[in-house]
């Protein structure tokens, strides 16, 4: 009996454990709620329990079996001095058709409009950025909630981006993107007009003509 009662004790240590690791501390870096294993997820209007300690990956393998209204929750904490110093943005981006975002039972914001049907969903950005008010926030433990459906596109489930930080680091980010991006191109635009040009210059063979539609 007294075994019993220990391993029983045991697992619900162990249990408590994981369940206080899925609660991820703001400390003024940028957090991507969508890569840790941490989502609920939860469907329709009743909030029926689908799965515990998700990530993107997890939440479109579910959500993308069939339309419905669903909600997705994370906990952070965050200290005082954290609250107070720090200018703290939310970041969604997505092709969800649309979504709510809630902290602590609060609005943030309406992307698009959350509908029941396809006729009363109505298609938000893919990307959007906002101020969250220190109003809005608590010291200790604080539970983010996104309610989205996805009448329209039973496949809008995927989050690339539901993150917390700051402004800068978003742009940051972005800017980072957006210039390799640029880099990439031109490197491809180059490789193109070198072959072209060796093409030309060297009795047009054919191998070089080939290089040139491989890229």
């Amino acid at each position: 009996m007294k075994k019993v009662l220990f391993l029983t004790a045991l697992t619900c240590c162990v249990l408590f454990s994981n369940a206080q690791q899925k609660v991820v501390e703001y400390s003024g870096t940028e957090i991507d709620f969508g890569t840790l294993k941490a989502g609920t997820l939860y469907k329709g209007v009743d909030q029926k329990l689908v799965g515990q300690y998700l990530n993107i990956i997890d939440i479109h393998a579910v959500a993308s079996t069939e339309h419905n209204l669903w909600t997705l929750t994370y906990q952070f904490e965050l200290k005082d001095s954290i609250i107070k110093a720090e200018d703290i943005w939310l970041q969604l981006r997505s092709n969800v058709n649309a979504a709510e975002v809630y902290f602590n039972g609060q609005l943030l914001l309406n992307n698009g409009l959350v509908g029941m049907s396809i006729s009363t969903e109505k298609n938000g950005l893919n990307l959007i950025r906002k101020h969250i008010s220190r109003n809005v926030l608590v010291v200790g433990v604080n539970e983010l909630k996104v309610r989205f459906s996805n009448y329209k596109n039973k496949e809008g489930v995927i989050f690339r981006d539901l993150a917390i930080g700051s402004l800068t680091s978003f742009t940051d980010h972005a800017r980072t993107i957006h210039t390799a991006s640029l880099l990439f191109s031109g490197i491809f635009l180059f490789a193109i007009l070198i072959n072209i040009a060796l093409y030309f210059s060297l009795n047009r063979k054919k191998r070089f003509c080939y290089w040139v539609f491989c890229f």
